[in-house]
């Protein structure tokens, strides 16, 4: 095995909390969303298309060690599924940021069994009639807006099978 990455000081102190547990606050926790009009993926594709290409990544198929400034090896074994969670939404007529990340803040770092600190979401709103999305959720410890986006970046292909193309991004100043 290679050298184990360093944990930085930022990511050390929100693994450990950023309030005082006696506050109560959760860990903070990234999400980003993808939303669908019809069903969400299959369990097999998110498996394959997501799933597969994180756990190459230190950070995604490991357990932050505080205590060491480290990232540890998992104690207990873990298949590509246990990742995913498979949630219906019913009752709601729009589903929305607001619907999914009130409803399913949980937290990934105390019930998680000793698996990595993400997970993905596939949300089925049944009064939509099949709208859906597919949700990833970080603890902030291991990842940052940015730094899930260029993870994505990386894993992400066209309906082809070809990898996303770098985009310039502008501002008109007009």
């Amino acid at each position: 095995p290679g050298l184990q990455r360093t944990v930085s000081f930022t990511s050390i102190g929100l693994a450990k909390g950023t309030f005082p547990k006696h506050t109560h606050v959760p860990a903070t926790v990234i999400n980003a969303a993808c939303y669908f009009d019809n069903e969400p993926p299959t369990v097999e594709c998110i498996i394959e298309e997501i799933i597969r290409p994180l756990l190459v990544y230190e950070r995604f198929s490991s357990v932050m060690d505080v205590d060491n400034c480290r990232c540890r090896p998992c104690r207990n074994k873990y298949e590509p599924k246990d990742f995913v969670r498979k949630i219906e939404i019913h009752g709601v007529t729009n589903l929305t940021n607001e619907t999914i990340f009130k409803h399913h803040q949980d937290d990934l770092q105390n019930n998680r069994k000793d698996l990595p600190w993400w997970e993905i979401l596939l949300i089925r709103n049944t009064a939509n009639k099949g709208a859906s999305a597919c949700v990833i959720r970080v603890h902030h410890a291991l990842a940052d807006g940015i730094s899930l986006v260029h993870a994505f970046h990386k894993i992400l292909k066209t309906q082809a099978g070809d990898p996303l193309a770098a985009s310039n991004h502008t501002t008109n100043n007009n």
